[in-house]
């Protein structure tokens, strides 16, 4: 699922919008559905920089509401300049608590970090503030300890790895003895470990 500041910026600076009245700033709003009754509304504000001459993306306003319970909503704007830049399903993620992985470029520098919204933190302007882990966070070497089948296959593994640092509830299946156990885990960066749920 696809928005994500990249692919707005795509669009936008096409020559179409270079042609259009010389706008200064605009915005472009949009909703998402996702699972369990989610909603992702997001307004994406576009400003023309007269120094560079081009468009850039100066911050992504968002609101994960949930339709069935419109009172219980969270909240947050996400620079375009100060972070990596985060999908919709990653937004989703982080909203919902998870932690997303990140490997990106900053003042030249390659970073890569665990992100984690703290939700008893705020800024002076409202935004949950970010937790950030390190490499000390092996998920590979995590997912290691625990007895998942789709660890056997590389194919099946890489998939995992990749959902997992998408911030992503992925189904696997646990092998005890000759038993085998559909769960559903997720990377936690913060207590070092993964988290497992039971399927819904």
């Amino acid at each position: 699922m696809g928005f994500c500041p990249h692919d707005v910026f795509e669009q936008i600076t096409d020559d179409h919008f270079f042609k259009k009245g010389n706008l200064l700033m605009f915005e472009i709003k949009s909703s998402l559905p996702f699972e369990n009754d989610f909603v992702l509304d997001f307004i994406a504000y576009i400003k023309y920089s007269e120094t560079e001459q081009e468009y850039f993306l100066e911050k992504i306003s968002t609101s994960l509401v949930n339709t069935k319970s419109p009172a219980q909503h969270r909240s947050q704007v996400f620079y375009g300049l100060d972070i990596p830049f985060f999908s919709a399903k990653e937004i989703f993620n982080l909203l919902q608590g998870r932690a997303v992985y990140k490997n990106y470029t900053a003042s030249s520098e390659n970073l890569r970090f665990w992100f984690q919204l703290d939700f008893s933190r705020t800024d002076t302007l409202g935004n949950y503030k970010f937790v950030k882990y390190g490499d000390t966070y092996n998920l590979d070497t995590i997912l290691s300890k625990y007895p998942v089948k789709e660890l056997r296959k590389q194919e099946l593994k890489t998939a995992l790895l990749l959902s997992l640092k998408k911030g992503n509830i992925h189904p696997v299946t646990f092998v005890k003895e000759t038993k085998l156990e559909k769960k559903f885990i997720c990377a936690s960066p913060a207590t070092k470990s993964i988290k497992i749920f039971p399927l819904r």
